[in-house]
């Protein structure tokens, strides 16, 4: 059983240690996958307990020289200096034991006890200051002013003598340029000792350019220009905002999960007998009776006992209506109450209720990054060494010519270039809709199967539980060779009374509700796509389809003409036969389920291709088919053929999904993406790779369109990016970008794609 486990790495730039940490971890025995994600400081490995563990990984990336934290505790093994102390001497006092124990055992600065857990479940990143930054402004502003001097339009402007001193001048961009500056050169230093040209080596190269260049005119005064000490300055100062803007931006990524964490509360009312305790949360347990007041919100899933209200669901399951409560019915935490006092009693608590499975569920599908990510890493590790080629081409061309003029707009080629907004840009599209779309009860199980999902142009669909409510009932009872209604149901029944299946359920009800005795079953056997077939009473009991009937070698010709009329008017229909004779005949209806024929006509204006998948004959399911609007039919479907079914079609060129139940899971071997309807009953499970968490099919349409909406936008944002560097960067290298406008000019566009980014407006309609 492989286990899966997370180190945060301090101090990893963009993609510098990204190869050599994937390469030093698999050369580890056991390590069966690991991703590195570079923006989050990150790597998330699954591995075979047996052959390796989390402190293997966690020193073999500490010998690459980076600091690694583990993100779950996890025992550490015994230090062999304990041992040995313990062993030799038996009778030893505890506070020896406690010396030696401090002295044998280390604890890492950031690391968690592993004996003592985290007060703190959710931690979220502090908002970032903008002391430093307001600063830096300050000091740059008479640089500006000054520059103001050499522009005719602004000529009637004062401009103080002092601020045109070039060793006032200098006096103020030294300290932006190597205090304000010194984080930009400890990370390009760390790149280039990994031999990796990134965004900081690009920055630190054109300023120090600039800042060099000036230095060198001031004190080697000859015919070159004035020295223009306000152009580094003015570059770093507006990278520590670009800087703060991203931070910024980190911090809003989060907003999603934070929003669904603001759900939870802190304190409950408990009762006990009479009494009312108001209590922590953490010291509920399941079967506890808790009172919720009009207005409150629901503290941990649960079952209405005593009460009635109604309850606003809209912040978990995306639907506006507000539902109806009455004793029995189920409720979530997270969710409103109304107007009624309602006593619940618990039933799921901690990490088991529904809320806490969507955020780790949320929390889960960021960690794992989507090829468009991963595109715009890869991007971001080789326009360095392209840009730098660039800029220093530019340079030698220019120094035929002039040098001032070709050092300059070397120096915009570097400015322009930075910082590389496609890379900060694509992340928090991605993780904004994935967060929009858990509000509405759409959980991806990744950033991956996210991008998977804008591809998907066919559907195949369970007819049970998806296109229909899953809950079938017993229509009509056909008996054939003299047998008694009671005596039939009595014998199938006590068949179908073993299995888990919805007809099986629609029988034991029907049986129920006659008041019908059932009897032992002597033995049975479950066909799966079959039936079940058993002895009852000693007699030999089949019921089943027509291919169980007739694997048993059961003549079925007599009633085909009757059954034929049964499945046209879209009934399923289930055989009997008794020591090997027909005895009857059942039939069920299963009604569509609310919206789902709306939603099919939804999905195929989307460009969807509907395929229905069932085990029923053709003539059933056809009709059923054509009345929910689908043209494509698979019927008399085993779990082996709806396989083949979905490499046929993917071996087309189709992008494929597929909608089961949480109750019926089917666990595929081919690459379709698995869309799971779960009403809340299980998130996050082992099949799924998109949850649904009411059986609504709407919901399904609105899940694709977020990933469309969304990666429509990251395609967008991917063109303007390029659009960017074609236009501006061949600007720069002619000359007509002083740094100075470059840096205004990159700011101002990553500003822009920031703010594109993050108020993007996804619409998710999970309604009719």
């Amino acid at each position: 059983m492989s286990e899966q486990v997370k180190l945060q790495i301090v101090g990893m730039n963009e993609e510098t240690a990204m190869k050599k940490i994937e390469t030093a971890l698999y050369q580890l025995p056991g390590l069966i996958e690991a991703n590195v994600n570079v923006e989050k400081q990150f790597v998330q490995a699954i591995y075979e307990p047996e052959l390796t563990g989390p402190y293997r990984l966690q020193e073999a990336i500490e010998k690459l020289g980076l600091s690694v934290i583990l993100d779950q505790p996890h025992l550490k093994p015994v230090p062999a200096q304990l041992d040995s102390d313990f062993t030799a001497e038996p009778n030893i006092p505890v506070e020896e034991v406690a010396a030696t124990i401090a002295a044998s055992t280390s604890i890492q600065d950031g690391s968690v006890c592993e004996l003592c857990p985290p007060t703190k479940q959710w931690e979220f990143p502090a908002t970032p200051s903008l002391d430093k930054t307001w600063i830096a402004i300050m000091l740059t502003i008479p640089l500006l002013w000054s520059l103001l001097s050499e522009i005719s339009i602004f000529s009637f402007f004062y401009i103080p003598t002092l601020f045109t001193n070039p060793w006032f001048q200098l006096l103020l961009a030294t300290p932006l340029q190597f205090f304000w500056g010194s984080p930009y050169y400890r990370k390009a230093w760390n790149s280039l000792q990994n031999r990796q040209i990134n965004i900081d080596v690009l920055i630190m190269l054109g300023t120090s350019c600039a800042y060099l260049y000036s230095l060198i005119t001031l004190l080697f005064p000859r015919q070159e220009p004035d020295p223009h000490f306000e152009t580094s300055a003015l570059l770093i100062t507006l990278f520590l905002v670009s800087k703060w803007l991203e931070k910024k931006i980190e911090i809003h990524q989060i907003d999603p999960i934070r929003q669904l964490i603001d759900l939870q509360i802190a304190q409950v009312t408990r009762i006990k007998g009479e009494d009312e305790q108001t209590v922590p949360l953490e010291q509920v347990v399941v079967g506890d009776h808790l009172l919720v007041n009009p207005g409150e919100r629901i503290p941990t899933d649960g079952e209405v006992i005593i009460g009635e209200s109604m309850v606003d669901e809209s912040m978990i399951m995306g639907r506006k209506e507000n539902r109806s409560l009455k004793p029995g019915d189920r409720v979530i935490a997270g969710t409103l109450n109304g107007h009624g006092q309602l006593t619940i009693c618990v039933q799921s608590i901690d990490q088991d209720t529904i809320l806490a499975k969507i955020i780790q569920a949320v929390r889960s599908a960021l960690q794992v990054e989507s090829s468009m990510q991963k595109m715009a890493q890869r991007v971001s590790t080789y326009s360095g060494p392209t840009i730098l080629a660039i800029s220093l081409l530019t340079l030698i061309i220019g120094l035929f010519k002039h040098f001032v003029p070709s050092l300059e707009a070397a120096i915009a080629v570097l400015v322009i270039s930075c910082p590389c907004i496609y890379q900060i840009a694509t992340p928090i599209m991605i993780i904004l809709g994935l967060g929009k779309a858990a509000q509405h009860g759409i959980i991806f199980s990744s950033c991956e199967q996210y991008e998977q999902a804008y591809e998907i142009d066919t559907i195949l669909l369970e007819k049970t539980g998806v296109l229909t409510a899953g809950k079938p009932e017993l229509v009509d009872i056909i008996l054939y060779s003299g047998q008694s209604e009671y005596q039939l149901l009595r014998f199938v029944g006590s068949l179908e009374k073993q299995i888990d299946h919805p007809l099986a359920h629609a029988i034991v009800s029907a049986v129920e509700e006659r008041q019908i005795q059932l009897t032992s079953v002597d033995q049975y056997t479950k066909l799966p796509g079959y039936g079940v077939h058993g002895r009852v009473e000693g007699k030999t009991v089949t019921v089943g389809n027509r291919k169980l009937l007739k694997q048993q070698s059961i003549n079925t010709e007599a009633i085909e003409d009757q059954l034929r009329m049964l499945e046209a008017e879209g009934k399923t229909t289930i055989l009997i036969a008794i020591d090997h004779r027909i005895a009857g005949i059942l039939t069920f209806l299963d009604p569509f389920r609310e919206g789902a024929v709306h939603a099919i006509r939804r999905l195929r204006k989307m460009g969807i291709a509907i395929q229905l998948m069932t085990g029923d004959s053709r003539r059933t399911a056809n009709m059923i088919a054509q009345t929910a609007g689908i043209r494509y039919v698979l019927a008399d479907a085993l779990c082996s053929g709806k396989e083949a079914e979905i490499k046929r079609l993917q071996q087309q060129g189709r992008k494929v999904a597929v909608i089961h139940t949480a109750t019926d899971p089917v666990p595929y071997s081919t690459t379709a993406m698995q869309i799971q309807l779960d009403s809340g009953a299980s998130i996050y499970p082992s099949y799924g790779q998109l949850q649904i968490i009411e059986r609504h099919l709407h919901q399904v349409a609105a899940a694709l369109e977020s990933s469309r909406q969304t990666f429509r936008k990251v395609k967008m944002n991917r063109f303007w990016v390029g659009a960017y560097h074609l236009i501006f960067i061949p600007l720069a290298t002619m000359g007509f970008l002083p740094p100075e406008m470059a840096g205004a000019v990159m700011v101002t566009s990553f500003a822009i794609l920031a703010f594109y980014a993050y108020h993007q407006v996804l619409k998710i309609n999970t309604h009719p």
